[in-house]
């Protein structure tokens, strides 16, 4: 057993080393070379080795490899030396170094180590290489067993800590035959070890075991523990207790020291080391304390587990100290949290809350520094400090807590104030009082004037005001100013701009106030009470110029200074005579003002021209034109602004008549319209249905330029007129050309033709093709063929799916019965038709379901018109502005499209014309065309490039249609496809043309 303990307390090293001794000859050097000289070399090699858990690996070193290397490449070497000593001589002086391997009897290198050494003249020099283990991991094998029923509940644990101080601890796997346990570990750390083990009985230390193990680099330290009877502890020695218990005391103390374990030494020590069956005092009577002391104290037996190391403290200090709170008791105006501290260390700190009862180890609560006590309302805390058996005296600290008196309140705010005023001051602190001062003084309860009422601000003043409480945190000193002054002037005519001159009354509503008064251009300084002048007459504004003015009274302060500023500017010019269309050449135009005294500058142009500036311009109050244009013009004044600018546009040898010469219109009594003819006052306009004209009308005032035929004109009747001007000398200018028009059963607008990039689109975003074609002159309806026109021409019942409105466009016809309706119409007025129509089924009636149709172009009557022709009138023929739509880039300013027409046709003509003054080619309804279509999806070689008149490929399986309808959005100048001819829709119609 004492063997077992000896193993246990100690940790042995195995060291290999080597000494090495060297001496040496006096050296001699030369100039720039190695020392000179030789000397001996004495080695000895000495081996100690502990009790180590050897590998079955030879681990005894039995030679040693010893190599040097020397200044200036000189060395030796020392291999299977196996004596305690070696000797070398002529050793080259310089430094060396040495290297050495240790090898086992298989001549297995098992240690190494290296070291320097200098050699000098006449001194012999020594070296110790410490030969270390060779680096790397190895294995350890562990099992130990014993005696079955030697134990009843076992359990094993282990450690195994390497000289670098890092641990692991060894999971041991129990053995089934229940009575062994074994571990295994493949990568530890070559080197030296400390193996613990402790082998338990239930909670009882059976077993223990401490050993050097050593780990060799590739290689598996192994070892067995055989555990017999007289290797067991018989069970752990009970851990001694202390009477009294440590603590705090005021007097000296007799300690005893018990343990439950029979026939136990007690060991103890009163300096801080361990107790040791060999270390320390054996207890045999009680131990006197006069001082502070901790004693640590162990119990041993033999054949038993020592007991656990216990230590107990005395504070042998006379009193405990009274706790002390972390905020001072009293009056607090906030809540607060109190910290209780007692300077007796380790001492229980019990506290009571409004507790009469002083607070003890069985009464109160125990203080956690964790947790401040919060204090919200009043109160006193009661605490005393306990250590051991004593406790300190009782501290009391009341509490008082109040609040923040809330901050005065005006009921009135600081400002500039025209009148006396009544403030009132509040707090909404209850029962506070509240003090004021009017002088800029500081208020409190010995300066300024206890608050009663409203205090009256009758002048400038600085109102400061102080809210009280007993006990209480008094308010912030609050200041609000009054500025009590004279009302502000006031002008009888508002700042702003204005065409004539002004005359400007100052007044101020504070009875008997001065009023001083500055003009200038607004940089001027403002009046103040000895600057300025007296306002006593009005103050004549006969050019730009702002006023600045204040008010005085000896009893108030000045008022704020107030500006009024005024800009005079012209009346805009006029034009005579006014802008419009005119017959003449030229004209002369006048300009004038209602603002006398001015002058004109004007720019002419074509509307695009800069307007006229004050220094820009041409001077004049008449203009001359040769030619269209646009006068802008200008009014100034000297000390004025210069006046709005106006706009004139003068259209000249404008022949823009209503019905256009040689056209057709739909209305029996139409009302003529003509441009202006210069320096009329009046027109006198003849009518006849010849050449030679013979019947005259009354005089029509100039400005109106219109006159409404009053006898119903017959179909087909060519009606001519002429226009001529009364001056206002009853002179008259010479007659205008003579114009004529045809009554018609529809609005015709003649259209010039011309040459353009026609453009197919089908409804493939791809399927685009432009090409050059020509059309001649000719005429289209200035309308979609309404229902009642198409009524009234075919004295067929309206086939429309859209009604409520005769003006509503027809729809429900086929191509067949469009075609049909213009051969009708030609004949009502007495033209030839335009179409051959044979194989028509139904002979009668409609719709008609096929045909056989041929057109010939060269007759006057009525047709659908071309492809060609439908685009060239949809674009505005030559008075094109490349709009997107017919008429405008705004789709819904000229057709009833998706967005704006609820879904249902509209009355013809409800939207913008386009150039020609043609409505609703975009929109509405689609409108059938002459032309097959192009492709049914695909091109036909049909190419009207270069064309005259172009009419469509010759044969096809749809016709074309354009235009779009009510369900259509976007751009729709360009939108077409086909449509079977015998097939009708409720949003498909038609318009008409012929040859002018």
């Amino acid at each position: 057993m004492g063997a077992m303990k000896d193993r246990r307390c100690a940790i042995a090293i195995l060291v290999f080393g080597i000494f090495i001794s060297l001496s040496s000859c006096q050296l001699f050097f030369g100039k720039a070379s190695q020392p000179q000289g030789t000397g001996s070399l004495m080695v000895q090699v000495s081996t100690s080795t502990a009790k180590t858990l050897i590998p079955a690996y030879d681990m005894a070193v039995k030679t040693y490899d010893i190599h040097g290397a020397g200044p200036a490449g000189a060395v030796f070497d020392a291999s299977g030396f196996t004596g305690s000593t070696l000797s070398k001589t002529d050793l080259a002086l310089g430094v060396w170094t040495i290297s050495v391997n240790g090898k086992n009897e298989a001549g297995d290198t098992i240690v190494t180590g290296t070291g320097t050494a200098t050699l000098e003249l006449g001194i012999e020099a020594s070296l110790v290489i410490t030969l270390r283990p060779l680096a790397g991991t190895g294995s350890l094998s562990l099992s130990l067993s014993w005696t079955t029923g030697l134990f009843a509940v076992t359990s094993i644990t282990g450690t195994l800590t390497s000289t670098s101080g890092s641990a692991r601890t060894l999971a041991f796997s129990a053995g089934a035959d229940g009575h062994s346990y074994t571990y295994t570990a493949t990568d530890l750390d070559t080197g030296y070890h400390s193996l613990e083990l402790t082998l338990l009985d239930g909670v009882e230390t059976r077993w223990t075991m401490v050993e050097t193990v050593r780990i060799v680099k590739d290689q598996e330290t192994s070892a067995y523990y055989p555990i017999g009877s007289g290797d067991i502890y018989l069970g752990t020695v009970r851990r001694p207790d202390f009477t009294p218990a440590a603590g705090n005391y005021a007097n000296a103390q007799s300690v005893s020291i018990l343990c439950e374990t029979p026939g136990a030494v007690i060991r103890y020590t009163n300096d801080g080391s361990v107790p040791t069956i060999y270390n320390g005092f054996e207890f045999t009577v009680p131990i006197s304390l006069s001082s502070t002391t901790a004693i640590k104290a162990r119990a041993f037996k033999a054949g038993w587990f020592d007991s656990f190391p216990v230590v107990s403290s005395y504070d042998i200090a006379g009193s405990v100290a009274t706790p002390v709170a972390g905020v001072s008791s009293g009056l607090h105006y906030d809540p607060v949290s109190v910290a209780l501290a007692s300077a007796t260390p380790g001492a229980d700190i019990v506290y009571t809350i409004d507790d009469l009862t002083p607070p003890s180890s069985s009464h109160g609560t125990i203080f956690s520094s964790s947790s401040p006590i919060p204090i919200n309302s009043d109160c006193t805390i009661r605490a005393v400090a306990i250590s051991g058996e004593m406790t300190s005296d009782v501290m009391v600290s009341p509490f008082k807590i109040t609040g923040h008196v809330a901050d005065p309140v005006f009921s009135i705010p600081a400002g500039t104030y025209t009148s006396a005023q009544s403030v009132a001051i509040t707090s909404t602190t209850t029962d506070a009082t509240i003090y004021y001062t009017t002088d800029g003084t500081e208020p409190g309860q010995s300066s300024g004037t206890l608050y009663s009422g409203a205090v009256a601000i009758t002048s400038s003043a600085n109102l400061k005001a102080i809210a009280i409480k007993a006990d209480w945190d008094s308010s912030p000193v609050t200041n609000v100013a009054y500025r009590i002054s004279a009302v502000p002037p006031q002008s009888s005519v508002a700042a702003g701009i204005y065409n004539e001159t002004k005359s400007i009354v100052l007044t101020s509503a504070t009875s008997g106030a001065e009023i001083r008064y500055t003009t200038g251009d607004g940089s001027q300084a403002a009046p103040t009470s000895t600057t300025g002048t007296v306002f006593s007459t009005p103050i004549a504004v006969d050019q730009n110029m702002t006023i600045k003015a204040i008010a005085r009274h000896a009893a108030l302060d000045d008022s704020d200074a107030v500006s009024f500023g005024y800009e005079l500017k012209p009346y805009p010019p006029t034009f005579d005579p006014l802008p419009g269309q005119y017959m003449d050449a030229s004209v002369t135009v006048n300009l004038a003002s209602a603002t006398p005294g001015v002058s004109y500058l004007y720019t002419t142009g074509d509307g695009n021209q800069a307007a006229p500036t004050a220094t820009s311009g041409n001077l004049g109050s008449s203009v001359s034109l040769g030619a269209s244009g646009t006068i802008k013009a200008i009014a100034k004044k000297t000390g004025w602004s210069i006046s709005d600018v106006t706009t004139a546009t003068y259209s000249l040898n404008s022949l823009t008549i209503y019905p256009p010469n040689a056209g057709t219109i739909s209305t029996a009594t139409p009302t003529l319209q003509w441009p202006h003819i210069f320096n009329s006052v009046s027109y006198e306009i003849q009518i006849g249905d010849t050449q030679v004209v013979t019947e005259s009308s009354v005089p029509i005032p100039c400005g109106q330029e219109s006159y409404m035929v009053s006898s119903s004109l017959a179909i087909n009747d060519a009606i001519f007129w002429r226009v001529r001007g009364i001056k206002a000398d009853n002179s008259t200018t010479v007659w205008s050309a003579t114009w004529h028009f045809k009554e018609s059963y529809v609005d015709m607008i003649q259209i010039v033709g011309g040459i353009y990039t026609m453009r197919f689109i089908h409804l493939f975003p791809n399927d685009v093709v432009d090409c050059s074609v020509s059309v001649s002159d000719f005429s289209i309806g200035k309308f979609e063929i309404t229902q009642a026109q198409y009524e009234n021409i075919t004295n067929a019942t309206n086939p429309s799916s859209h009604l409520g409105d005769p003006e509503l466009p027809v729809e429900m016809v086929s191509w067949y019965d469009a075609v049909e309706f213009c051969n009708l119409l030609s004949i009502k007025e007495g033209k030839l038709p335009a179409y051959s129509i044979v194989d028509r089924v139904p002979a009668t009636g409609y719709p008609i379901g096929s045909a056989s149709v041929t057109l010939d172009m060269s007759k006057s009557g009525y047709r659908l018109p071309t492809d060609a022709e439908w685009q060239w009138a949809a674009r505005g023929g030559l008075l094109s502005h490349g709009y997107l739509n017919s008429g405008a880039n705004d789709v819904s300013a000229v057709a009833w499209i998706s967005s704006n027409s609820d879904g249902t046709t509209h009355p013809v003509g409800g939207k913008m014309p386009n150039e020609l003054g043609i409505y609703d080619m975009s929109g509405n309804v689609f409108e059938f065309c002459w032309d097959w279509e192009y492709s049914n999806g695909f091109y036909t070689t049909y190419d009207p490039t270069g064309l005259m008149d172009p009419t469509g490929p010759s044969t096809g399986g749809s016709r074309m249609r354009r235009g779009g309808d009510v369900t259509c959005s976007g751009n729709l100048l360009n939108v077409e496809n086909g449509y079977a001819p015998q097939c009708f829709g409720q949003f498909l119609g038609f318009r008409v043309v012929c040859r002018p």
